[in-house]
């Protein structure tokens, strides 16, 4: 059982897979597995933060689950059959917070995700295009 709180205690797995509930414990935004974070169901017309041009995790879910059971996050976009792929540690580091109705969120802008996808792929200024 989930709580509001996204209790740490409580690790709900199914099939290996760690489920990351939502800050209000209402539904799941992703999943934890083999220490990369999957977001769940991602449409860039509809997800993606305009205000920062960024995606967006809720704090708490990233603070108790993303940040303490996975190294890298991706997020597959549905509508562009890309995927963007960032560390948790890169993600934490260029983070801006904010609430845009939905209650806190950290939203990391575009530029610090790599992409890949449609025969493309887009290299990190970072230099950690090394890790998958």
């Amino acid at each position: 059982m989930l709580n509001a709180y996204c209790n740490t205690t409580i690790v709900p797995k199914v099939n290996g897979k760690l489920l990351v509930p939502s800050d209000d414990g209402t539904r799941t935004i992703g999943v934890v597995r083999k220490g990369v974070f999957h977001k769940s169901n991602f449409h860039s017309h509809k997800h993606l933060c305009y205000k920062h041009n960024a995606i967006g995790i809720d704090k708490k879910a990233f603070e108790d689950y993303v940040l303490s059971y996975a190294k890298h996050i991706e997020c597959h976009d549905r509508d562009k059959n890309t995927t963007y792929a960032i560390s948790t540690t890169d993600f934490e580091l260029h983070s801006i917070e904010d609430d845009l109705g939905w209650g806190i969120q950290l939203f990391c802008p575009l530029r610090h995700w790599r992409v890949e996808g449609n025969g493309h792929r887009q290299l990190s200024l970072w230099g950690d295009e090394q890790w998958q």
